[in-house]
This record gives C-alpha cells, structure tokens and sequence, in this order.
C-alpha cells in the first residue's frame, strides 16, 4: 500500500500541477488564455452596495429586494407580510372586540377567549418582526453575492504538498 501511494506521489509530482483544468488543451504544453465570460463582465460594471440595499429594506419592505432587482423574492416578502398583517389585524380585531365586550361583562374578560386572542395577536407581531428581519439580511446577501461570478471557468488542481511533517496531496478549486 505504501508502495501505491508513494508511485501515486510521483507520477502527481512529476506531471503538470493543472490536470483538470478546463482551459488545459494538452497540446505542447500550452494553457488556452482565459475567455471573460459575458456575465462576468457585465456583474464587473455593476455593483450593488449592501449598505444602500441593507437601508432601502429598513425603511421601506421590500425595498432592499427592489433595489437588487429581485422582484420575485420581493413579491414573495410582499405575500408574506400581507398574510401575516391580516393573521395579526384579525386576531388584534378579535381581542379588541372581546375585551370590549368583557367590559361589560367581567366573567368573560377573563376567559381563553380573550387571551387566546392576546396569544395569537403577540405571534403575528413576532412573525411580522421575524419577516423584517429576514427581509433585511435577505437584501445585504444578495447585495453581497450579486458580484459572485457563476461561469463554468472552474478549474480542479492537484498539487504536491509538502509539509514539516512529510510530503501529501493538496486539492484546490480555482475560480
């Protein structure tokens, strides 16, 4: 076994560091210029500023997924606090009318109605907050990674390595 391992070195070592590359042609030993993939440099010339993302979505829902251009995720924080605003205006209406009618009424105004009501009215209050908040990170990471370039110009390289501690194999992922 050490016996493989230590030919699998070698012949690693002795050969070019870029065997999967995808720009290596193999002829004569010569590496293909790199193509700039379109999106690559259209993503150079725009660039979004978290910040400002970040900012659009404190001030207005929504807002930071309109400035990075992603109106379907927009949409989607848009359903989401329409569904969860009318879950907590109908509970908060519920606990508004049976408290007023527990007025009145002192045997009721403390019944599991009332606070099932409260309950539920605190929930889509959080669940409101929550979504905020989501909407805002959600913003500053697509802000972030708008710049991430996506092309099939990957490269897998196998390098010796060679350490204090005795000679490997290292693998790395080129971008």
């Amino acid at each position: 076994m050490r016996r493989f391992w230590l030919t699998f070195l070698i012949l690693i070592s002795s050969s070019s560091t870029k065997i999967f590359c995808q720009n290596f042609k193999g002829q004569k030993g010569s590496i293909v210029k790199k193509k700039v993939h379109p999106r690559v440099a259209l993503l150079k010339q725009v660039k979004k500023d978290q910040q400002k993302a970040m900012l659009w979505s404190m001030l207005i829902p929504c807002g930071g997924q309109i400035y990075n251009k992603s109106y379907t995720t927009a949409g989607i924080f848009a359903g989401m606090y329409g569904l969860v605003g009318w879950f907590t205006w109908y509970w908060h209406d519920r606990y508004i009318k049976s408290g007023l009618y527990g007025l009145d009424h002192p045997e009721i105004s403390n019944s599991g109605e009332v606070r099932g009501c409260e309950r539920f009215r605190t929930i889509g209050l959080i669940g409101l907050g929550a979504i905020y908040l989501v909407g805002i990170l959600d913003a500053y990471s697509t802000a972030s990674l708008h710049s991430f370039d996506i092309s099939d110009d990957l490269s897998f390289v196998i390098e010796p390595k060679v350490n204090n501690d005795g000679a490997g194999i290292s693998l790395g992922l080129n971008f």
